[in-house]
C-alpha cells in the first residue's frame, strides 16, 4: 500500500471538513452581525445574500476569507434601499464595511 498518498486524502479530506464547518460558523455569525447591525440603525433586513463571487465595489478590497453581503433594507417611512456590505473579523473585533453611496450615509455601528 502506498502510504504516502493514503495520508495524502485523509489530510484532503479533514481539510474539506473543516473548511466546510468554518464557512457555516461564518456565515451563520455573519447574518447575525447584520441583523444587530440593521437594528442599530433602524432598519429592518429585508433580505441578505452572501456573494462569493460578484462582490460588487468589494471585488478588488476583500480576500476569499471574508464575507459580502448584498442586502435590502427598509428604513422606518417603509423605503427600501439595497447595499453591498463586507463584514471582517480579525480576532474579537468585528468590522462591518458598506460601499459608499449605497445606502446614503449609514455609520456602520455593530
Amino acid at each position: 500500500m502506498n502510504w504516502p498518498i493514503v495520508f495524502l486524502v485523509i489530510g484532503a479530506a479533514l481539510a474539506l471538513i473543516v473548511m466546510t464547518i468554518v464557512t457555516g460558523v461564518a456565515i451563520f455569525k455573519g447574518r447575525s452581525l447584520l441583523s444587530r447591525w440593521a437594528e442599530r440603525n433602524h432598519y429592518r433586513l429585508v433580505q441578505s445574500d452572501v456573494r462569493y463571487w460578484d462582490r460588487g465595489p468589494f471585488l478588488w478590497t476583500t480576500s476569499a476569507l471574508q464575507l459580502v453581503y448584498r442586502v435590502t433594507l427598509q428604513d422606518s417611512q417603509g423605503n427600501s434601499r439595497t447595499a453591498w456590505l463586507a463584514l471582517w473579523r480579525l480576532a474579537a473585533w468585528s468590522f462591518l464595511a458598506q460601499s459608499p453611496g449605497a445606502v446614503g450615509r449609514l455609520t456602520p455601528n455593530i
